[in-house]
């Protein structure tokens, strides 16, 4: 056990550098030049603080480990910083995905328009499609529930406000079953920003995006053009690809706070970093050097060293993680190690740990979570918000709201009762184009199902693909297929990270 021992320190040492590289790397990679959008004060105001940190390393690093408790304070209080700041550019994100949605729709709605009234409508094909669809869903999975939520987002909704809210209270406790506590208290914290997010939050932080999605607001939807969609569709897609590239900031300020963290709490002092590491030591007084005097040459030079120089240690590290892991497969008798080499594991644990940590698990799963709430309590929570929300709407826009909130929530119904209540929506409709619209987009959900159902059951032997298109009729001889490329639909935010590597969010794994 001495060797194994003696290899967790030598790899516990190798992180400890690893994460000042990457924190290096991180600060000379400049990010903020990729984001072809003007980001916010408060955004740049947190790089601000994570560079006076960086300065101020190698004062805490003099001191024993044990009384840098006010800088790990201020670390702390920055990562918080940071997760609030990912928390409201996620809540933006949600804003323009609602004026996504609320676009295409209203596009639609104008195009089937052109229709003509003597085609009938016909509710049981739309249905017996619905019906199929569901069939092949296995509704005891929360895969199953969720793709039967992509139909009931696309039915008109025709719930009373107790039904919506007892089939929201089931809906989230499907989602939340077998969670952890913090992780169940975020999800419902989200979907309440999946339901409505005030146009007016986005204001000091995106002016100009408060402006577009103002004007979507105002928008004549009878007067405007299919240009008129596209443009704003475009708009839209422009703000998310923004908040995106924003969110990935915030990613990588959440990992180099992180990095000063492990520096902070384990590094024994400089000379434990910088001793037979001259490189390394330059590489951290030319940071300095460079966030004093912000010489872009400096950083661009630097930041192609320590590239190599991150891959090249990745490399070398190998053979040590491997038999590091051969010799911890040999334990057997956990109990009685000794105390030293339970907390040397501890400590490259807790090492690994805090350097692997995403923004997203971390928004998701907070650390400080005041208290632990019943399914009841966060149900309650969610419809005692969108209550709340609707209670200040037009009907239209409420019906609208809560039928495409419910593709966040797993489907609560048997395959029977989804049935009929598929029935029961489409047979309450009296507006022609409304239930067009709706035909349009379940057919194109139940035509994808088929076609991957084609695409992989063939079976002929030939060894060739073959790819059958069905396009389901309505009846409306008209096609429906309306993309719009924002929203995936998973109710979740797409994070573009680092993008030399893996895509983990670091540099060498």
């Amino acid at each position: 056990m001495e060797k194994l021992e003696q290899k967790l320190v030598k790899l516990i040492e190798y992180k400890q550098k690893d994460a000042l590289l990457n924190l290096i790397y991180d600060l000379t990679e400049l990010p903020e030049k990729e984001v072809e959008y003007k980001i916010p004060k408060r955004v740049l105001d947190l790089k601000d603080k994570i560079y006076d940190c960086y300065k101020k390393l190698e004062f805490a690093l003099a001191q024993d480990i044990a009384d840098r408790s006010e800088y790990n304070s201020q670390l702390v209080e920055l990562s918080k910083e940071i997760v609030n700041m990912g928390v409201i550019i996620n809540r933006y994100t949600c804003l323009n995905d609602q004026m996504g949605e609320y676009l295409v729709n209203e596009f639609k709605l104008k195009d089937v328009s052109n229709i003509s009234d003597d085609v009938p409508l016909s509710n049981k094909s739309v249905v017996s499609a619905a019906a199929h669809f569901a069939s092949h869903q296995d509704c005891s999975t929360i895969e199953g529930k969720f793709a039967i939520s992509n139909i009931m987002a696309n039915l008109p909704i025709r719930m009373t406000k107790d039904k919506f809210s007892d089939y929201v209270t089931k809906g989230l406790g499907i989602l939340i079953d077998n969670l952890p506590p913090t992780f169940a208290k975020a999800c419902s914290d989200r979907l309440k920003d999946m339901f409505y997010v005030p146009v007016d939050s986005i204001k000091e932080d995106f002016p100009m995006m408060y402006e577009k999605i103002s004007a979507v607001y105002a928008l004549d939807t009878e007067a405007a053009t299919k240009e008129d969609f596209e443009s704003y569709i475009a708009d839209v897609d422009d703000n998310v690809e923004a908040l995106q590239s924003i969110y990935s900031l915030l990613s990588i300020y959440y990992n180099d706070v992180n990095y000063l963290l492990i520096l902070s709490n384990f590094a024994i002092d400089e000379d434990y970093l910088f001793q037979d590491e001259m490189l390394i030591k330059d590489f951290y007084y030319s940071v300095v050097d460079y966030i004093e005097n912000k010489d872009d040459e400096l950083a661009d030079t630097v930041f192609l060293q320590v590239s190599n120089e991150i891959e090249s240690r990745f490399e070398d590290s190998k053979p040590l993680e491997e038999e590091i892991n051969n010799l911890m497969d040999e334990v057997t008798d956990w109990e009685n190690l000794s105390d030293e080499l339970k907390t040397t594991i501890s400590v490259n644990n807790a090492v690994s740990n805090r350097f692997y940590r995403e923004l997203e698990e971390e928004i998701m799963t907070p650390q400080d979570l005041d208290k632990e709430y019943t399914t009841e309590e966060l149900a309650n929570d969610v419809n005692t918000y969108i209550a709340g929300v609707c209670a200040e709407l037009p009907k239209t826009k409420e019906k609208f709201l809560k039928q495409k909130f419910l593709k966040n929530i797993p489907c609560p119904m048997t395959q029977e009762e989804f049935v009929d209540y598929a029935t029961y929506s489409l047979d309450g409709v009296n507006d022609k184009l409304v239930s067009l619209v709706a035909y349009g987009n379940i057919f194109e959900i139940v035509d994808a199902l088929e076609k991957q159902e084609h695409e992989h059951s063939d079976g002929c032997g030939c060894g060739h693909e073959h790819h059958h298109e069905h396009g389901h009729d309505c009846s409306c001889g008209h096609e429906h297929h309306h993309e719009h490329g924002h929203d995936c639909g998973c109710g979740h935010e797409h994070h573009h990270e680092h993008g030399h590597d893996c895509g983990c969010g670091h540099h060498h794994h």
